[in-house]
């Protein structure tokens, strides 16, 4: 019909079962549809990252048996078919992942982290996937100091351009800016250090939120 209408993909591990399952969450009824699939093998592994595009649903890395993978997937959300893609170039767990705008009005998928001590350092810390070639490259990133494991990350707008705003697991604050191709440590300017577990951040304006420990939702201006 021409008509596109945003709906809540969330995949759940509802036990006894031994995979997780995918529903989408109704927007005027509020409840949870499941996703009738042909297989689940496909679905989101421990510690993946993800990213939307349009209708599309990109799956990155993982633990696959207690070990990182590189493996990259997408789903389609109105074929509800799961598509494979190039693998990073490095296996990764938990890192972080962003979608950002190129110059040429592309789009690039930047992922930062997620290896080991052992293996990483700043020639293969981050990597982008270029949509428009299905190609991964390694991205030398210049920054003082290299992020421990980003714990969050968001992508916000400036007026300048698009940056990925991310804290390590040191609580450290940093910023990277896709022009400069460089991370900034911002410092520790952590007002409510009590509050260790923040997930989902959600960014509405120029309002950051996140759900933390205890229940409550928290916020600041970035």
């Amino acid at each position: 019909m021409g008509c596109v209408e945003q709906y809540v993909y969330v995949c759940l591990r509802i036990f006894p079962e031994p995979s997780p399952r995918w529903f989408i969450l109704h927007p005027i009824q509020r409840w949870l549809k499941p996703i009738h699939m042909d297989f689940y093998d496909q679905a989101p592994k421990s510690g993946s990252a993800f990213v939307t595009m349009s209708y599309l649903i990109y799956i990155i890395g993982g633990l696959v048996d207690g070990k990182p993978t590189s493996e990259v997937s997408y789903f389609n959300c109105i074929q509800h078919k799961w598509y494979a893609l190039p693998p990073m170039k490095m296996a990764r767990a938990s890192p972080s992942a962003s979608l950002m705008l190129t110059d040429s009005g592309g789009c690039k998928i930047y992922v930062f982290g997620g290896l080991a001590d052992d293996v990483a350092d700043s020639s293969n810390w981050a990597e982008v996937y270029d949509i428009s070639t299905n190609t991964w490259d390694f991205l030398f990133v210049f920054t003082p100091k290299m992020p421990l494991n980003i714990q969050q990350s968001v992508l916000m707008k400036t007026k300048e351009e698009e940056e990925v705003y991310a804290v390590d697991e040191d609580g450290q604050n940093f910023s990277f800016s896709p022009s400069k191709c460089m991370f900034v440590a911002r410092g520790k300017t952590d007002s409510m250090p009590g509050y260790i577990y923040r997930n989902d951040w959600c960014v509405m304006g120029t309002f950051l939120f996140c759900r933390a420990t205890r229940g409550r939702i928290l916020w600041c201006l970035p």
